[in-house]
C-alpha cells in the first residue's frame, strides 16, 4: 500500500494558516494549563515525599488528620521510646523524639498571611533527621525562647530572618541559625525548644512521637506492637506514608487544574476537528485523484491522521515552550489543607513532564482528526473527481 507524500500534508497546513494557527494555539494553552497542573504536583510531591528516609517513623493520634491536630500524653512516650525495633545513639538512648507541633499564622511582606509548622523538639531530634545542616548561625539553646528556621521560610515571612525577634502566642522568639534538610518537608519549619513551644503555645501535651528504627524493615513489627497496645494507641505512619497523606490534601487543587485542562482540551479538540472537516471539504477533489493514482482509502485516513498529529505535536511544543519560559525554576507555594501551613518549593519543567504533554498533545490531534479523516477515507472516488 502507497502511502501519501509527507510533504502534501505540510503544504496543506502551511495553505490554511489561519485555521492551522488557531488550532495550535488552542493546543498549545491547554499544554501550557497542564504543564503548570503537572509541575504543582510534581514539585509538591518532591518536597513532600520524594526526600524522605526510610527508617523514620512518625506516631500521632489514630483520629488526627496531621501532627499539629494530634495531641498525646507525655506519660506515654517512655511506653513508646524503649521498643526493641527503635535505634541507639552511641550513649545508648533511644533515638525517639516527643515533639510539640503547632501553627502560627504571619504576616508576609507583602501583607498577606500565611501558615507556618513551630516545632518543638529536643537535641535527640537531630541524630534522627540526619539531613539536617545548618547553612547560617547556630543549634537554640535548650530551655531558650531561641528558634532556626528552614531554608524556605528565609525572607517569605516578617519576623523570621536572621536575628530578628517576632512574637508567637506568649513569648517573644528570637531568630539565631538557618538550615536545609536536602529538600524534605522540615525546610518549611521553624524549630525550638519543645518545652517552650509547650508553655509558649499553652499546649500540655506532645503531638507526636518520632523514632529512627534500626532497619526499615523493623517498621511492620513496630507498627503491630504501637497500635496493638490499648496504653499506647498511636497510628504509626513511615515517613513516606504521613507525608503521602498530606500531599493528598492538595487533591482539590490538582482536580481543579485538570476538570480547567480537561475543558480547555475539549475545546482544542473540536478545534482541530473544524480545522480538519475543513480540510476535507476543501480538498476532495485532490483526495479523488490521489485514489485514482491508486492510493488507499487506507493511505489517506493516514495522511489525514498524520496532518492532524503534526497540529498536536506543533501545539505542544509551542506550549511547552511556554511552560518552560513561565514556569522553570519558579518559587510558589500550596496550603496544606491538613496542617495550614504553607509548603513552598520550586517548578520543574522536567523532561518526563513534557514527555507526558507531548503525549496528550499527540492524543488531542487524534481525537481531533480521526472522524474526518474516516470521511475523507470513504469518499466515493467517482463523486469526489465530480466535486467543482
Amino acid at each position: 500500500m502507497m502511502g501519501v507524500p509527507l510533504r502534501y500534508n505540510v503544504r496543506s497546513i502551511m495553505v490554511r494558516r489561519v485555521t492551522s494557527t488557531l488550532t495550535v494555539f488552542g493546543i498549545a494553552l491547554v499544554i501550557f494549563a497542564l504543564s503548570w497542573v503537572l509541575a504543582l504536583m510534581d514539585g509538591l510531591d518532591r518536597a513532600l515525599v520524594s526526600v524522605v528516609d526510610p527508617a523514620i517513623v512518625i506516631m500521632i493520634r489514630p483520629s488526627a488528620l496531621s501532627e499539629t491536630t494530634s495531641n498525646i500524653s507525655p506519660e506515654v512516650f517512655n511506653q513508646v521510646r524503649f521498643q526493641p525495633e527503635i535505634a541507639l545513639d552511641g550513649s545508648g538512648q533511644p533515638l525517639a523524639s516527643a515533639d510539640a507541633v503547632v501553627n502560627a499564622f504571619l504576616f508576609k511582606p507583602n501583607g498577606e498571611r500565611g501558615g507556618v509548622i513551630i516545632r518543638g523538639v529536643g537535641r535527640e531530634a537531630f541524630p534522627i533527621h540526619r539531613r539536617i545542616r545548618f547553612t547560617r548561625g547556630r543549634m537554640f539553646r535548650p530551655g531558650s525562647t531561641e528558634l532556626i528556621i528552614g531554608k524556605t521560610l528565609i525572607g517569605r515571612f516578617n519576623g523570621l530572618g536572621m536575628g530578628e525577634k517576632i512574637r508567637l502566642a506568649r513569648f517573644d522568639w528570637t531568630v539565631v541559625g538557618e538550615f536545609e534538610a536536602g529538600g524534605a518537608a522540615a525546610e518549611s519549619e521553624a524549630w525550638g525548644d519543645a518545652r517552650q513551644v509547650m508553655q509558649g503555645f499553652l499546649r500540655e501535651a506532645y503531638s507526636s512521637f518520632v523514632v529512627r528504627l534500626t532497619s526499615p524493615a523493623e517498621f511492620a513489627r513496630f507498627a503491630r506492637r504501637v497500635e496493638g497496645d490499648a496504653r499506647i494507641n498511636l497510628k504509626a505512619w513511615t515517613e513516606e506514608g504521613y507525608y503521602a497523606t498530606q500531599a493528598s490534601s492538595a487533591l482539590a487543587i490538582w482536580t481543579m487544574g485538570f476538570v480547567i485542562a480537561t475543558i480547555m482540551g475539549m475545546g482544542a479538540i473540536f478545534g482541530a476537528m473544524n480545522t480538519m472537516y475543513s480540510a476535507v471539504v476543501g480538498r476532495v477533489r485532490k483526495i479523488g485523484t490521489l485514489r485514482a493514482l491508486g492510493f488507499s482509502g487506507g493511505a489517506i485516513l493516514a495522511s489525514f491522521l498524520f496532518e492532524a498529529i503534526l497540529l498536536g505535536v506543533a501545539g505542544g511544543a509551542v506550549g511547552a515552550l511556554l511552560a518552560g519560559l513561565f514556569f522553570q525554576g519558579q518559587t510558589t507555594s500550596v496550603m496544606n489543607l491538613r496542617s495550614f501551613n504553607e509548603i513552598q518549593f520550586t517548578l520543574q519543567v522536567t523532561p518526563q513532564l513534557l514527555l507526558r504533554a507531548f503525549a496528550v498533545a499527540g492524543v488531542m490531534g487524534i481525537v481531533g482528526g480521526l472522524l474526518p479523516a474516516i470521511r475523507a477515507a470513504r469518499l466515493p472516488i467517482v463523486r469526489a473527481l465530480r466535486e467543482l
